[in-house]
């Protein structure tokens, strides 16, 4: 298995880092590579010179202070692409007052029209940008037998990490994207999550790893 940088290579060129938050990203089939540029549905020429290059830095920001203990869902039910982003946006909806379900859903299934947020290695990152909402939230979801999401390698999705920013966040959102993007190129991390035993164990571990950098 590929790791480091190499880790998220396999998005099609799109030019823009700013398309990672998903408008006029093309949806395109290319053949496996590095994961980290695929995180933005290809927004670079390359994962060096194009995507984190056009990325803010993000080594000030944590994961851990995006998403809250209830926001972490150990077992996902669906089994389909729309009716896990329906139950992701459903839990969004459940533990944040004043955020919309079908919304939610709306902007999340919008966005994977575009491209496929299964980055590969069991990985999604399904995220958009919401009307109105003042700070980005995240949820972390599992589907232990894993799922056809569309992912570019071919392979089945375990991990869902939802990111909803607000419209005006840009900078923000990119920084969280790579954020999220570095931490889930670790194979050891990603076995740790799909072998946790509740959703409180899976928190503490992307809490622990989230702290190494």
């Amino acid at each position: 298995m590929a790791t480091g940088c190499r880790w998220l290579s396999r998005l099609p060129p799109t030019g823009r880092a700013e398309r990672i938050a998903g408008v006029d990203a093309p949806r395109v089939r290319e053949p496996a590579g590095d994961l980290t540029v695929r995180a933005a549905a290809g927004a670079g020429r390359s994962p060096r010179t194009g995507f984190f290059a056009s990325l803010p830095p993000e080594r000030s920001m944590k994961i851990i202070d995006l998403i809250r203990r209830d926001m972490v869902i150990p077992q996902l039910k669906g089994r389909t692409k729309r009716d896990i982003l329906q139950e992701l946006a459903h839990h969004i909806a459940s533990h944040r007052p004043g955020l919309d379900e079908e919304t939610i859903a709306r902007v999340l299934i919008e966005r994977e029209e575009l491209a496929s947020t299964a980055i590969g290695e069991g990985v999604a990152i399904p995220h958009g940008k919401l009307p109105g909402l003042d700070e980005i939230v995240a949820c972390l979801g599992r589907v232990a037998e894993g799922v056809d999401f569309d992912s570019m390698d071919g392979q089945p999705t375990y991990l869902f990490f939802v990111l909803i920013a607000p419209v005006s966040s840009t900078g923000a959102h990119l920084k969280a994207l790579a954020r999220v993007s570095r931490l889930f190129k670790d194979r050891e991390f990603r076995k740790r999550l799909l072998a946790a035993a509740d959703a409180d164990a899976m928190y503490e571990i992307l809490a622990e790893e989230d702290a190494k950098y």
